[in-house]
């Protein structure tokens, strides 16, 4: 049987069989990069900043609405007002996790206080209560916390007492009803969303805030690929998270096809007789 050397330089082949093999991994690697990268850019291209309906909500009642809380001779402005605005600011709070620690502190602040003026008189003794038994609360899940079972039941039924109120202030339950639906939703964000303030004015350095951190968090980028669902996946999700593994399967298996083509094309098969002999003599060893 006639051996032929392999050229192995993949940036300077010599051979056409070489040559043919480096067009072969080129071209995969082109196609490949081509399904990652150039899908990316198509998302790039096509994408439209996209308002969540938060947003609109929110802007219907900022800055003039709400922000009159700020001067007294103004007025206050109206209960729905007021409540709009806070369900808007929920709206970003329940994002918890993508929410910045800094953007967190703007958006309790700003809803504290306006939560505050919706309470009216003893709200600010009932903010601060509710903040104090919500810590204890969050300190008695501690494995070293020492709380009785008596001590917990007490803590969750003032938290849930006080929390009722917020609600029914809030528009969230009519008072003495549980919130239902989305509204449950948002009631269960109110622990992390109230802190205690000094008063029911909205500061400035809040107010200067608060429109940029409202558009970050409630405007995205949004086009057909991402609108566009496929077997109950959004396509850009399904592109990326499982036709791409696919694609990369399939390269695999045309390369080793083509590759064998090549290889037998240009006088370079193995020998499975001479194969079975080289297993034998390495097993008699």
């Amino acid at each position: 049987m006639t051996t032929k050397v392999l050229e192995v330089n993949f940036f300077k082949p010599v051979s056409l069989h070489a040559k043919r093999s480096v067009l072969l991994i080129s071209i995969s690697v082109i196609v490949w990069a081509v399904a990652v990268f150039g899908f990316q850019f198509l998302l790039i291209a096509l994408n439209e900043p996209t308002p969540e309906p938060a947003l609109a909500q929110f802007e219907e009642v900022w800055p003039s609405e709400v922000t009159s809380a700020m001067n007294v001779e103004e007025g206050m402005p109206s209960t729905s007002t007021r409540q709009q605005f806070t369900d808007s600011l929920l709206m970003v709070l329940g994002k918890n996790i993508a929410v910045k620690d800094e953007h967190k502190k703007v958006l309790v602040s700003a809803f504290s206080a306006t939560l505050l003026s919706l309470l009216g008189d003893g709200g600010k003794e009932k903010i601060a209560e509710y903040v104090d038994v919500s810590e204890k609360i969050r300190i008695s899940y501690d494995i070293a916390a020492e709380v009785s079972e008596e001590q917990k039941q007490k803590l969750f039924a003032t938290q849930k007492r006080l929390q009722s109120d917020f609600e029914a202030a809030l528009g969230l339950a009519r008072a003495g009803s549980e919130p239902e639906g989305f509204d449950k939703l948002k009631a269960e964000l109110l622990p992390m969303s109230v802190a205690v303030v000094d008063n029911a004015i909205i500061s400035k350095d809040v107010v200067a805030q608060l429109p940029g951190i409202m558009d970050l968090y409630l405007i995205h980028n949004r086009n057909v690929l991402t609108d566009t669902t496929f077997i109950g996946f959004p396509f850009h999700y399904w592109y990326t998270a499982q036709f791409l593994l696919i694609l990369f399967v399939l390269i695999c298996l045309v390369y080793s096809k083509m590759l064998d083509r090549n290889n037998t094309k240009y006088g370079f098969e193995e020998d499975p007789e001479e194969d079975s002999e080289e297993v034998a003599a390495e097993g008699s060893k």
